[in-house]
């Protein structure tokens, strides 16, 4: 019981000890515990959980802390954060949160990551933007001689000021591309057959870490190379493959227990980005549509959902959908569950 609660000890209270600015959009923010930090696989992620506004919502960030650190005695993980115009919460974090402030958090999460018993001695990890933070604690992890592989890293950004962390990726054996921006000593260029053949051995595990585009080119080119699929492993966001030509407002009626409540929202909105401005807060850990922690009963109306979208066999035959990959697409009528404590 011991070792369970310390692998996965569910709401952990996390301390902000130090912010460290990157860049004038880039922060690294560390948390330490005021209990124990569970171990964890390089390229997982913590949840973390905010009120800002009056409004409760969670937000997945990529560890990028070595391993190494959660096994010293002063145990902490390392986040690192863009702010975004657009994104209420990287604004928070990057201009508001302040060291020794406390969050609450759950971690690990996250099944795109290295198993030696499954995967060759020899990886290569591709990332394209903040994609690259997903790689940076594996690349750590082996330099603290954590893990014993082989690892190249290929980074592509569409300009020199988009990269991460340049400096210490330098370090590794890291291919770096742009595509729309040249830059002096880093070539242009698509990732392809040619590429991919030119850095890759005979066995070989590839992880791809970026937008839904660049995980099908890089699956496309590596099947060309006669790669096999189960040594293809590539973390999906459902939510970006969605587009519509028109915004249009519906009505979700929300029934939680015995309270209904009746909100309005944006076809352009996810279910649950709808029920969190409207003061509404249930449990979501991914927010990429997979790891079903924010599921809900559909009683009526019609949403769109994509048809490969992580529900299991029973949620679809019963009408549960994700609400963070989940859009209306008519008035609706809705079951929800788990709260933000």
């Amino acid at each position: 019981m011991e070792l369970a609660k310390f692998i996965n000890p569910g709401r952990i209270e996390f301390v902000v000890s130090s912010k460290t600015y990157l860049s004038d959009t880039l922060v690294c923010v560390r948390l330490t515990s005021k209990s124990s930090i569970p171990p964890f696989v390089p390229s997982q992620y913590v949840s973390l959980e905010f009120e800002i506004e009056g409004i409760k919502t969670t937000r997945p960030y990529s560890i990028t802390s070595s391993l190494a650190h959660i096994f010293s005695d002063n145990q902490y993980i390392e986040i690192i954060v863009r702010k975004s115009e657009a994104g209420f919460v990287s604004k928070y974090i990057y201009d508001e949160l302040a060291v020794g402030e406390t969050l609450f958090g759950s971690m690990p999460h996250g099944d795109t990551c290295y198993n030696p018993l499954r995967d060759s001695k020899n990886i290569v990890m591709i990332a394209s933007g903040r994609g690259i933070t997903t790689i940076l604690s594996m690349a750590r992890s082996i330099k603290d001689q954590l893990y014993d592989c082989n690892l190249t890293i290929v980074y592509t950004a569409r300009t020199f000021e988009d990269y991460i962390c340049y400096n210490e990726l330098k370090e590794y054996n890291t291919y770096f591309l742009l595509t729309d921006e040249p830059h002096e000593g880093i070539k242009m260029g698509l990732i392809d057959k040619k590429f991919l053949e030119s850095i890759s051995n005979d066995d070989t595990t590839y992880f791809v870490f970026g937008s839904n585009e660049l995980n099908q080119v890089v699956r496309k080119e590596l099947l060309k190379i006669n790669v096999e699929e189960r040594r293809i492993r590539c973390s999906i966001d459902v939510n970006r493959d969605y587009t519509i030509s028109k915004i249009e407002r519906y009505y979700i009626k929300a029934i939680k227990g015995d309270e209904i409540i009746e909100i309005v929202a944006k076809n352009n909105e996810t279910i649950l980005e709808s029920l969190e401005a409207a003061g509404i807060s249930i449990r979501s850990i991914c927010r990429r549509g997979k790891c079903g922690a924010c599921v809900f009963k559909l009683i009526e109306g019609k949403v769109y959902s994509k048809q490969n979208d992580n529900r299991r066999s029973s949620e679809i035959e019963y009408h549960y959908y994700h609400a963070c990959s989940t859009y209306p697409l008519s008035n609706l009528t809705i079951r929800i569950h788990h709260s933000i404590k």
